[in-house]
């Protein structure tokens, strides 16, 4: 399921004592300020910025990868 805003959002639905609980999960959005494409010079310094949007709490550890590597 996606919502407007192009989200990817996760349904889970279960009884528990009688009761039904229908629970939403949304997941992370991250985006790279200036992305998605960038180009520096050889031996040029550069600094990347990451936005994490609909996380509950800030992630513990983040994995920046190229082309599948860390």
């Amino acid at each position: 399921m996606v919502n407007k805003a192009n989200n990817k959002i996760f349904l889970l639905t279960c009884y528990l004592n009688n009761y039904l609980y229908i629970l939403y999960f949304t997941e992370p959005i991250t985006t790279i300020i200036g992305g998605p494409d960038m180009f520096i010079n050889k031996g040029s310094t550069m600094n990347l910025t990451c936005i994490i949007k609909h996380s509950p709490e800030p992630p513990p550890l983040i994995y920046w990868t190229h082309d599948s590597k860390f």
